[in-house]
């Protein structure tokens, strides 16, 4: 059932039976606001960043704010990004709600806010990779956990800490384990044949 359908507003909301008959007197609503309004029953807080589609969909897209001290040279030199020529968007900019300057997308106070990409394979293996090191800090981590509670309170104690034996031991190991389902597992196999 679409979001808008008759009986999925809630009740203390004036019901509305079809948003695109126009009341009495009024004008039909357009279909384009209508899917806005369905999007807002979905997630109604702030939209945030609505994507940029580019005519090269192989890229990431990501906004830098130069007015940030050092932040262009930074994305540029030192992580890769690159600008976003007005001439690779797939809409108009104006369409999109953007500014151009200099040949590059932009939006923002005094354009300060530019519009950058990088390769999304290239975004992809960057990604894996710093999973990868949080994930072997993490093992670390626990490692040392484990090896000063052994040498305060004896092995078996090191042992449960490690998640070796006992419930709580496997209690900590399931923390680790929840830190990484949430900045992910890399593939690094998968990652390393790209």
């Amino acid at each position: 059932m679409p979001p808008f359908e008759k009986g999925h507003i809630p009740a203390n909301k004036k019901a509305v039976d079809d948003p695109a008959t126009p009341p009495p007197g009024g004008k039909k609503v357009p279909q384009d606001i209508i899917n806005i309004w369905e999007r807002r029953f979905i997630n109604p807080g702030p939209s945030g960043d609505v994507p940029i589609p580019l005519k090269d969909s192989s890229f990431e897209v990501r906004w830098i704010n130069t007015a940030q001290e050092g932040r262009f040279h930074r994305a540029t030199r030192e992580e890769g990004w690159v600008p976003v020529k007005p001439s690779e968007l797939a809409d108009d900019p104006e369409l999109l709600g953007l500014q151009t300057a200099d040949d590059r997308v932009c939006r923002g106070e005094r354009n300060a806010e530019i519009l950058m990409k990088i390769p999304s394979a290239v975004f992809d293996k960057i990604r894996h990779r710093k999973a990868q090191l949080v994930t072997e800090s993490l093992k670390r981590t626990k490692g040392k956990v484990a090896e000063a509670i052994a040498d305060r309170h004896g092995s078996n104690a090191g042992d449960w800490a490690a998640g070796k034996s006992g419930a709580a031991g496997r209690h900590i190991s399931g923390l680790m384990g929840e830190v990484v389902d949430k900045i992910g597992t890399p593939d690094v196999d998968s990652a390393d044949d790209e």
